[in-house]
């Protein structure tokens, strides 16, 4: 059984800031790094090379190209040019870091993703 820090993930074990990583992103942009009828078209060798080749947009990239856009601004009672706002920069850069592929360059601990600095 893993320790109780690390989940497994197809033989391998992510840290909980990776797991953290797609919620995260989901919450802020209404949807997963990856284009859901995408990965739903898809092989499974063609999904494993699309996470370990392609980077996924920045939340405020996809923000900006959503057609749901104006229904998130709306739940968060702000308009959808100012929800991309605030969304880019540091909340770009906090989840984009915990999407990031080479383990040295994400958050170490849950701790590190809770509190970044």
């Amino acid at each position: 059984m893993p320790p109780p820090n690390f989940l497994p993930c197809n033989g391998k074990r992510i840290s909980p800031p990776t797991a953290a990583a797609t919620p995260s992103y989901e919450l802020l942009t209404g949807t997963t790094p990856l284009e859901k009828k995408r990965v739903i078209e898809a092989a499974w060798d063609e999904i494993r090379r699309i996470i370990r080749e392609e980077e996924p947009p920045r939340p405020s990239t996809r923000l900006s190209s959503a057609t749901t856009l104006p229904s998130l601004a709306a739940g968060r009672q702000t308009d959808p040019a100012r929800l991309t706002k605030l969304v880019r920069g540091e909340l770009d850069w906090i989840v984009m870091k915990s999407l990031e592929r080479d383990r040295a360059r994400r958050y170490e601990t849950a701790n590190s993703f809770a509190s970044p600095s």
